[in-house]
C-alpha cells in the first residue's frame, strides 16, 4: 500500500506537521513522521532550538562535575577534549572526563597553532599499522607538519 495515496495517512501527517506546539516530544515525533525540512541549516537550527529548550526548563537541573580553566580556546572533538593548543588532551566519554597525555612545554615556534583529527584512511591502503589509529595533523608555530597520536600524544611523524 502506498502511503502517499492513503488520505488518513496524509492528513494525520499535515495536521501534525502544521500546529505550533511547544513540546519535544511533539518535534521529536513530526521529525521521525518526516515532517521536517531537509534543509542542513533547518535541521540543525532545530536541533539547537531543541537543547535550549531542554536546558532552559525550569525543572532542569544542573550538577557540576568537573572544571578545568584554560587561557587558550578549549577545543573538542570526537569525545576528547583538548587544551592549551592541543598540548594537554582528556577524554570525555565517561561521566568525569580523565586525562589521557600532556605534551612537554616547547619554545613558542615549536608549539602547535592547530590540528585537525584524522580517524581513518581515505580510499587506499597505508603502509604502517600506526598508520590505521586516530592522530592529530598539527601545525607548528614554524610551519611544520606533525602527526601526533590522538591517544597518547607520541609523535608519529
Amino acid at each position: 500500500m502506498n502511503l502517499d495515496s492513503n488520505p488518513l495517512v496524509k492528513r494525520t501527517t499535515e495536521r501534525m506537521c502544521s500546529r505550533e506546539r511547544n513540546s519535544i516530544c511533539f518535534y521529536l515525533t513530526t521529525r521521525s513522521y518526516g515532517c521536517s525540512v531537509n534543509c542542513a541549516g533547518a535541521v540543525h537550527r532545530r536541533n539547537m532550538d531543541f537543547l535550549r529548550k531542554l536546558v532552559c526548563q525550569e525543572s532542569t537541573k544542573f550538577q557540576k562535575v568537573w572544571t578545568k580553566n584554560s587561557k587558550s580556546p578549549i577545543v573538542y572533538e570526537r569525545g576528547r577534549i583538548y587544551f592549551d593548543n592541543y598540548r594537554c588532551c582528556f577524554n570525555s566519554v565517561t561521566s568525569e572526563p580523565h586525562h589521557l597525555y600532556e605534551l612537554p612545554k616547547c619554545t613558542k615556534l615549536e608549539k602547535i597553532e592547530d590540528a585537525l583529527l584524522c580517524e581513518c584512511p581515505v580510499g587506499e591502503i597505508l603502509p604502517k599499522p600506526s598508520d590505521y589509529k586516530p592522530s592529530l595533523i598539527a601545525v607548528t608555530g614554524h610551519n611544520w607538519l606533525l602527526r601526533l597520536s590522538a591517544n597518547t600524544g607520541e609523535t608519529l611523524e
